[in-house]
């Protein structure tokens, strides 16, 4: 596979995350790159911005508390819910950072539609979307079938009928998924 181009200060925010982070976002970030060669999408997504928001995808977990992070339990409801504030806390980063371009909205909105509504931050744009359409499938496989303090990994085919129907995630990404990892 062909290196990645980073931006500078893509790099220097890989630099500070835990080894399961930048794992996690290089995982997404191939996984990623190899499915925009497959989709129709692939004329109206920008490469290396797909690429650098994978790269980063998780900075925002850097501001939370390494005990809940790396809880080896399932997380309380209050735990949960500190976590879903990655997206928004990595929003603030990239954006005080300086990272150019769509990457920090991109990163806000990683989860889809479904985030809390947050002050001061800017609507999801349809071009935005198209990124977060195929980051969010990637981000959720991935996460399914990697092995967590708390539960073991679940397989391709498990993740993959989780995932199925519900409507939420790339229909065509989630399918190339299931068929690279077997």
């Amino acid at each position: 596979m062909e290196t990645a181009v980073l931006y500078e200060e893509v790099k220097i925010l890989q630099d500070r995350m835990d080894e399961e982070t930048y794992n996690h976002c290089c995982n997404v970030r191939r996984a990623a790159v190899r499915i925009l060669q497959q989709l129709p999408e692939k004329e109206l997504l920008d490469k290396k911005t797909l690429e650098n928001a994978c790269a980063i995808l998780d900075i925002g977990k850097l501001l939370i508390n390494e005990y809940v992070f790396h809880k080896t339990e399932r997380f309380s409801q209050v735990e949960r819910e500190l976590m879903n504030l990655h997206s928004y806390l990595g929003y603030c980063i990239a954006k005080e950072q300086g990272v150019p371009g769509m990457i920090p909205e991109i990163l806000l909105y990683h989860h889809g539609r479904d985030q809390p509504v947050l002050n001061n931050v800017p609507i999801m744009t349809e071009k935005i979307e198209q990124y977060v359409n195929v980051i969010h499938t990637v981000d959720v496989y991935e996460a399914l079938t990697e092995e967590r303090g708390y539960r073991a990994p679940y397989s391709p085919r498990e993740a993959y009928d989780m995932m199925c129907g519900k409507g939420e995630y790339h229909a065509k990404a989630l399918n190339f998924l299931y068929d690279l990892k077997l």
